[in-house]
This record gives structure tokens, sequence and C-alpha cells, in this order.
């Protein structure tokens, strides 16, 4: 019940957003494999199981609990999408209101989310229950590092997946426009952003290492990903859907290795 009570929370609030005229329709045919409606339903159905898996299993009480829910949801949804959004600009042909609207709008269905998550699931996890586990320090050198393993899991999807595929080549002028210097320095800023969020749920939530290190790494890849369900005429739906693959495997990978190294066993 707690879920259907989740995934209506957010649905609703996606909805009554999408009143709200926060930046222009862009022009272009508007595709995708589900209707406005269905896939309304469908990713805030998926956010709503990953977001309480996450919210069952926080140790953190009070305000805490929904700020590293609003977190979570809105870096992972919104925050670091928009700024891949603005590198692949010139693609993806979306203007500075644009971002700035997307923006607007992932704030309030983040607070949304976060807000209702933590009423939902008020109580903080016992601290004591079977395979509890601590988060071991996150110096420097380990940040670096999960920050240059996202990078290189980024690039990796990305040539076996994304880059096998004719009509994303297509769609990008078969990377001609693209700075690779400048890629690697964004992902590396990415991927910061991604080491911060696994460290922060890796200290704050409860359970198993193998389940939490699924439960982050199910957050990373739907959260991401299935917002490209919807129909959008910015990126057409043969490289959204090849996009989806990509995301999936890349961040539910470094979400899962992400926890498996940050956290070890009480001895």
């Amino acid at each position: 019940m707690k879920v259907l009570a989740l995934w209506a929370a957010l649905a609703a609030g996606t909805a009554v957003i999408g009143l709200i005229p926060f930046q222009p329709a862009p022009p272009g045919v508007v595709d995708g494999p589900l209707g406005p409606v269905a896939a309304l339903l469908a990713v805030n159905g998926l956010a709503a199981l990953v977001l309480a898996g996450l919210a069952a299993r926080l140790s953190v009480a009070g305000w805490r609990r929904p700020a590293v829910l609003f977190a979570v949801l809105f870096s992972v949804e919104t925050g670091l999408s928009l700024i891949e959004a603005a590198f692949f600009g010139d693609f993806v042909k979306i203007s500075a209101a644009g971002l700035a609207g997307m923006a607007i709008a992932g704030l309030i269905r983040s607070a949304i989310g976060a807000v209702a998550a933590a009423l939902l699931w008020r109580r903080p996890a016992e601290a004591g229950v079977a395979g509890f586990v601590r988060p071991t320090l996150l110096t420097g050198l380990s940040f670096v590092l999960l920050a240059g393993l996202y990078v290189i899991l980024y690039f990796a999807a990305g040539a076996t997946v994304a880059w096998t595929s004719e009509v994303v080549r297509a769609f990008y002028g078969d990377g001609m426009g693209i700075d690779p210097g400048k890629l690697v320095l964004l992902q590396l800023g990415r991927g910061a952003v991604w080491t911060a969020l696994a460290a922060v749920l890796a200290a704050t939530m409860r359970g198993r290492t193998l389940t939490v290190a699924a439960l982050v790494g199910a957050a990373f890849a739907v959260l991401m990903a299935a917002p490209l369900l919807y129909p959008g005429a910015l990126i057409p739906w043969p490289v959204r859907q090849v996009h989806l693959v990509e995301l999936v495997l890349a961040n539910f990978v470094f979400g899962g290795l992400a926890v498996l190294i940050l956290r070890r066993r009480v001895r």
C-alpha cells in the first residue's frame, strides 16, 4: 500500500507540473512506445519501486530522510541528465529556457517524491539488524578512483551499446562535433556526483551489502533511464531506446560496485 501511495503522489505531482508551461514545447515529431498517460504511470511506478527500496532502509531520521531522498531523486532523474543535455545541445536542440524549465519541474517533483517517501517510511531502519555493515572512509583517493570508474563504465557502455547503433551515430553526426577531452572532463565531474550519491547511500542504508548494492544500482539505473519512455521530440525514440539500455547497464554496474567498494562487513 505504501508503494501505491508513493506512486500516486509521484504521478499526481508529475501530472500537475505538466500543466504548468515552464518551457515551450520543442518542435519535431513526438514519438515513443507509450502514450502520455501510460508513460506517466509506468515511469512513476518504476520510480516509486526503487525509491521505496531506498526509503525503507534509510537509517537517518528527521529532515535528513527527505534530504537524502531528494538529493538522489533530483540528481539522478534531473540534474545529471540536464548537465549532459546541455553539453550535447547542438544535437538535442534544447534552449537554455527549456533546460531551466526542466530543472524547475524536476525540483518540484523530486521534493514531492522525497517528502512523500520520507513520510510513508518515517521510521529509521534499525542499526542492529542482521547483516548490518558500516561504510569505509571515503578518502580522496577512493573518491577519484570511483569517479574514474564511472568514466570507464560510461565509455565502455557507449562503445559497446550506443555507438554500435547506426541511428545513434547518425544522430550525433558520427561524433564529429564532440570534443573528446571536454567529454572526459564532463564525465569526471558527473562521476564525482555519482560517487558522492553512492557514498551517502552506502553510509545511511541498512542491510546486507549485496542487497544495498542491488538497490542503489537499480535506483541509479531506473531513475535516469525510465524518463526516456516519455513521448518526446528532442531525441527520436530509436535513439532513446538505445540510450535506455546503455544507461541501465552502466548505472546499475556503477551503483552496485560503488557500494561494494565503500562498505565492509563489521567484524
